[in-house]
């Protein structure tokens, strides 16, 4: 696939430059993947797509300072000191400290609406994945399959890889909030179905002609052009993903959708 593939417009005033608040009061596109139906609504409308069997896991990663300057000279922090370098745009379930930036597919649950979806019978589980400048970095190789992919180090516990290998055999749908938790599922697959405990970098590339092995369902903000994060999302919405997210972003630019990490949801079943 040519990178160029990865292009579009969008107009400068439709990058969100912070979360509306309440945050689950953003806009919530709904994109079913069989039949190629969308819904718009707001994000507080996703209880109506929930289950109460199933499982929502969380990317519980925090947010450390991470850029200092030094006269003219900006310094990137990739690894905190200690707690002192936490930043203020955390999720509500932020736990373990290491990341230059929040998942940002999570803001949109306050603990308002974490509570109502528990309520539903819908179970949380947390995995933590170390987010890297390397999310930022667009595709810059011709072709998408050169471009070098990074690692972001995952940490999986037993107690969780047994409770997706659980439901994975029952039938239960795992939702992924968040292409970084998509990317800590999908990295340590094989310790998950087998309920094994997993802790390690992970560097797996998810593009068009993926076969997914954990995930069921998605939940994610709209992505930058030529992003490593496009190709995942395209590969989630099937073999034809990158023409249908194409068209699922036009809709969005054209209903006003605000973009990238403070803007709104989208949730792909």
């Amino acid at each position: 696939m040519k990178t160029a593939e990865l292009d579009y417009f969008l107009p400068p005033e439709q990058i969100a430059q912070r979360s509306v608040e309440p945050r689950d009061h953003s806009k919530l596109l709904v994109a079913d993947r069989v039949s190629g139906e969308m819904e718009h609504l707001q994000f507080y409308d996703i209880v109506k797509f929930l289950r109460p069997d199933d499982i929502l896991v969380f990317n519980n990663t925090k947010v450390f300072r991470a850029r200092l300057r030094v006269g003219a000279i900006e310094i990137l922090l990739l690894r905190p000191a200690n707690d002192a370098w936490l930043a203020e745009y955390q999720t509500v379930y932020a736990r373990h400290t290491g990341s230059v930036a929040a998942p940002t597919a999570g803001f949109h649950f306050t603990k308002e609406l974490r509570e109502k979806i528990q309520s539903l019978g819908v179970t949380f589980l947390e995995v933590t994945l170390h987010v890297g400048i390397g999310t930022f970095q667009p595709v810059k190789t011709e072709l998408v399959e050169a471009h070098p992919m990074h690692s972001e180090w995952v940490n999986v516990d037993a107690e969780t890889a047994g409770a997706i290998a659980a439901a994975k055999k029952a039938g239960r749908r795992v939702i992924a909030v968040g292409t970084t938790t998509t990317r800590a599922l999908e990295g340590a697959a094989a310790e998950i179905l087998a309920g094994k405990s997993f802790e390690g970098d992970v560097n797996i590339f998810i593009n068009p002609g993926y076969k997914f092995k954990i995930i069921d369902g998605l939940v994610t903000n709209f992505h930058l052009p030529k992003s490593t994060l496009l190709l995942l999302v395209s590969a989630f919405l099937g073999d034809d993903g990158l023409d249908r997210l194409k068209k699922i972003y036009a809709d969005a630019i054209t209903r006003k959708y605000r973009f990238f990490s403070f803007g709104d949801g989208m949730f792909i079943n």
